[in-house]
């Protein structure tokens, strides 16, 4: 359906200010600079050579400030083949959102990639994330989206799949609002 660039939030040090200053310099940075403060809480007070950059959102998601670009000039016959047969391992898959990683674009359009996440019918396509897209370009992504997965709980119920007790999605959604989740960070090298 899309496919839909990540890019991370990175700050480039001029060997002069300490990674917290230049948090604190940046137009995008400082959006979500309490997030990146408490993730780089270990080098703060270090100082980036002059044009080293420095990843600031280190898992590369929208939670963490990465800017989504829809890319649709990425979509080739060969990329398609290989998300095709990298899903039909998975027998009853209908919809998914991957999250893939590939080397460089033409890895990625010549259909070499790493999954890093799969995600279903409520992981809304990030191309609504696209703020240059606007609301008329992006909303009949999604609602194709809709359509494929309200046809695939069709097809479920048609060959006799019970669908999840509205009272077990109500606990499990109640269990994760309640979670307090750390974040696992790798020091830089």
């Amino acid at each position: 359906m899309a496919v839909v660039e990540k890019r991370n939030v990175t700050v480039v040090g001029n060997g002069t200010r300490a990674l917290e200053e230049l948090i604190h310099a940046d137009d995008i940075a400082i959006n979500r600079a309490e997030l990146y403060l408490h993730l780089h809480s270990r080098h703060l007070t270090e100082i980036p050579a002059a044009g080293e950059s420095v990843i600031l959102n280190p898992t590369g998601s929208y939670a963490h400030g990465a800017d989504c670009v829809y890319r649709p000039e990425l979509v080739t016959d060969a990329l398609r083949d290989s998300v095709t047969a990298y899903c039909r391992q998975f027998p009853g898959l209908h919809y998914a959102r991957l999250d893939l990683r590939a080397v460089d674009e033409d890895e990625l359009s010549a259909g070499k990639f790493r999954v890093t996440e799969i995600g279903g019918c409520c992981h809304v396509s990030s191309v609504v994330r696209d703020t240059s897209l606007g609301v008329w370009n992006a909303y009949p992504i999604v609602w194709r989206q809709v359509r494929l997965c309200l046809q695939a709980g069709a097809d479920n119920l048609r060959l006799g799949v019970r669908p999840v007790p509205l009272t077990f999605v109500l606990t499990r959604w109640s269990q994760a609002r309640s979670r307090s989740d750390t974040f696992a960070i790798v020091d830089r090298t």
